[in-house]
């Protein structure tokens, strides 16, 4: 029988028989702007082909944590963030998705076109690139990167 881990806020179990990283790991992410953002512990499975990282983290401004999610395949990621700001960003190679950034100042919506999401297993290490247009009323705000680095806990 697999092993099998419920997780918290997805509503979904997962086997983590077919992981190559161990269950929690440290994410060190950096966005658009180029600051890393460092994530000490982030819980990691692995179902039907994709990676998951399921974290709190904390915002500037806000006092309670936010619950968030990566779900990644090679060609595809997807952002979740719960929580008092809310956000459900699709990357896929190729292709355009619509997303909504839910603030307590409003809602902000974007096109995200993705030109590539690629995932790389470097030792016990899991590397992830997204290239990728912002685009606000039709008008491109950035063309930017967004990269990831999941490695155990030492």
């Amino acid at each position: 029988m697999p092993n099998r881990t419920r997780l918290r806020n997805a509503g979904i179990f997962m086997t983590t028989e077919e992981s190559f990283l161990p269950e929690w790991v440290t994410l060190s992410i950096t966005g658009p702007d180029q600051t890393v953002q460092k994530i000490e512990k982030a819980k990691y499975v692995y179902k039907n082909g994709f990676h998951y990282f399921l974290y709190r983290e904390s915002l500037e401004g806000h006092e309670n944590p936010f619950s968030s999610r990566i779900k990644i395949k090679n060609g595809y990621m997807e952002l979740h963030r719960g929580g008092q700001v809310t956000m459900n960003l699709t990357f896929e190679e190729q292709k355009s998705h619509r997303a909504q950034y839910v603030a307590p100042y409003g809602v902000m919506t974007m096109d995200i076109n993705t030109r590539k999401v690629e995932l790389q297993k470097v030792g016990t290490r899991l590397r992830v690139n997204a290239m990728y247009t912002l685009t606000m009323n039709e008008t491109t705000l950035e063309e930017t990167h967004w990269s990831m680095v999941a490695e155990p806990i030492t």
